[in-house]
């Protein structure tokens, strides 16, 4: 039996190994027996040897790829946030360019506003539309925003409706 005040002459782990570990005898250190790369590494701090736990190369792949998935995640959630925020009517979600019925032949303007966005921004170029009921307002409202929004900008949309003399609105 050895006495707590004796020196060990084996080195252990400094932890319970798992069971795709392994300990290595030359540096003292916790591997990883699928890429053979450290999950410990050793740092001296004011005299002592710390010895805190890493991700090995295998752990570290992985977590980057879930960060990559959180990170589209987070960012298709603030896109529908946005959405949200700016399109108060659902309809308008499901409004793109690529379902555009060729009746008005202005969408490709908007289209193009929208695919030149970068130039419009930096000119400070925004776009008015007005016409009757029917002419692809809110079609080009919802198809447009998308794009806009992806790219994290400031964008809104507003209804003016004029009223008729009978009351009605247009």
């Amino acid at each position: 039996m050895t006495r707590f005040t004796e020196k060990a002459t084996a080195i252990t782990p400094s932890r319970e190994l798992q069971p795709d570990e392994y300990f290595n005898e030359t540096d003292h250190l916790i591997y990883c027996s699928k890429c053979n790369t450290p999950r410990q590494c050793r740092h001296e701090l004011q005299g002592k040897v710390l010895i805190p736990s890493i991700r090995c190369k295998c752990q570290q792949e992985i977590f980057e790829q879930e960060e990559a998935q959180r990170k589209l995640h987070e960012k298709q959630m603030e896109i529908e946030h946005l959405k949200t925020s700016g399109l108060q009517d659902k309809a308008l979600y499901d409004y793109t360019f690529a379902r555009d019925n060729g009746i008005n032949p202005e969408i490709k303007l908007a289209h193009n506003y929208v695919s030149n966005w970068e130039e419009m921004k930096a000119n400070a170029s925004g776009l008015l539309i007005w016409g009757d009921v029917g002419t692809g307002k809110s079609f080009f409202a919802g198809s447009h925003a998308p794009f806009v929004r992806a790219g994290k900008e400031n964008c809104g949309t507003a209804v003016f409706r004029r009223e008729n003399t009978d009351g009605s609105q247009q």
